[in-house]
């Protein structure tokens, strides 16, 4: 999936000989003003990161890929942007295109690669605890979770056609790592399985968690054969309550958790959108999206992210629509076709939705009570001879306390402050 995410934003680049109308473009009621930038990039060569993350000592943390293995991770703090400190793990990552997450609880950082989870100590970025998969002789899928203070990882032996698929989890304050669930190749039809984006329900009748996680399975050597199962993992009993069987007949889907509310559950299959009854294992509602247009973006929900707000769900698949479904009856409430291509992350602020676009660059601002787009943030590097190629494409950070948004067009790392009326 990280292989699809370059290659969406190697679009902004190849792509952007390509002629299309982009939509007209508000003067609105939301403004920036750069706060701060500091180099991300010491050779002008554009680079690439994952989810900034913020952390409770007023930090705000970047990783950088395809730079090294010197200073993966840098933590800044929020306000001025002077550095507090950098992490590498150079022996056993070479470049920070290995981590594929990061993640905070209370003052420690975990740190995910497909083989390696660090934990490093927010405040001063030193290595608390480590492991690393393959010294048990396992390989590592690529993503990891953080729910509340477990992390969740799956093992495997000789990926993407692996014999099983053994699904972990850890305290983040100990390293000491627990086996949940486990499915054999064997028993299941000859499908490699992949466990990913895991969220909990609490049963409100029994206090029992109960992980959602959905299994993305391949048969490698019988092309194009793949299927979907979704899970309800009771983690008390170690049973499994429940299981769709091949719930997207596409037989791929996004790899952003599960989203849960209340009693409900949102998962996004490839151009499916799901609400699940977590409590039995039912789909509720489902919405299904179109594919492709003439420009070689589709609306599937790959790199999507599901955000709640004022009793919506809002869906931004690849392609420029956007969406607002009732959250209870999956009702649209509102279309937008003034959406970005390629959506990287969903932010919400105030009134406003953010989102940074992959196809395109800049971050695309639209209003939540009707989708409309406003404005957009772009670089102020943009189109220079010094810095070419300087898009904000990846992902974003904001600060609800203080309205900084954070960000990075490959070159600097850049605070904003958002000015609303």
């Amino acid at each position: 999936m990280r292989h699809i995410f370059f290659l969406s934003l190697l679009s902004i680049f190849v792509g952007s000989c390509r002629k299309e109308t982009i939509p007209t473009i508000s003067t609105g009621p939301v403004n920036f003003e750069l706060v701060w930038k500091e180099r991300f990039s010491k050779n002008k060569v554009r680079l690439f990161s994952i989810d900034p993350v913020l952390t409770p000592n007023n930090g705000i943390a970047f990783l950088k890929m395809f730079d090294g293995p010197e200073d993966i991770i840098t933590c800044r703090d929020r306000t001025t942007g002077q550095k507090k400190w950098s992490w590498q793990d150079p022996i056993d990552i070479y470049d920070g295109e290995k981590v594929s997450e990061m993640f905070v609880y209370e003052n420690k950082l975990g740190i995910g690669s497909s083989h390696e989870m660090n934990v490093v100590d927010i405040n001063s970025g030193q290595t608390i605890w480590k492991t690393d998969v393959q010294t048990e002789g396992f390989s590592g899928m690529p993503r990891s979770a953080l729910i509340n203070n477990q992390i969740y990882h799956t093992r495997t032996i000789n990926p993407p056609n692996g014999d099983f698929a053994e699904l972990f989890r850890t305290n983040i304050n100990q390293g000491n790592w627990e086996s949940l669930f486990t499915v054999n190749k064997s028993e299941n039809n000859d499908f490699a399985s992949s466990f990913e984006s895991y969220a909990i329900w609490k049963n409100p009748q029994t206090g029992d968690s109960i992980l959602l996680f959905q299994n993305r399975q391949t048969q490698f050597f019988a092309h194009g054969k793949s299927k979907v199962d979704l899970f309800g993992l009771n983690l008390r009993t170690r049973q499994v309550e429940w299981k769709i069987d091949s719930i997207d007949y596409e037989g791929n889907s996004s790899v952003s958790p599960i989203l849960v509310l209340g009693d409900k559950a949102y998962f996004m299959g490839m151009i499916n959108l799901f609400c699940i009854d977590p409590a039995v294992g039912k789909v509720v509602w489902k919405k299904h999206f179109n594919q492709g247009d003439t420009i070689g973006y589709s609306e599937t929900f790959l790199h999507s992210k599901l955000v709640a707000v004022n009793n919506m769900l809002i869906v931004k698949p690849a392609l420029r629509k956007m969406y607002a479904f009732d959250l209870q009856t999956g009702a649209e409430i509102w279309r937008s076709d003034d959406g970005c291509k390629g959506s990287s992350d969903t932010q919400v602020y105030k009134d406003w939705i953010f989102i940074p676009s992959q196809g395109e660059g800049d971050v695309w601002v639209h209003r939540i009570s009707d989708g409309k787009l406003v404005t957009r943030l772009r670089s102020p590097h943009h189109n220079s001879t010094e810095f070419p190629n300087a898009y904000i494409a990846t992902p974003i950070a904001i600060d609800q306390a203080t309205g900084y948004l954070y960000c990075t067009d490959g070159y600097f790392i850049m605070c904003f402050k958002i000015k609303t009326e």
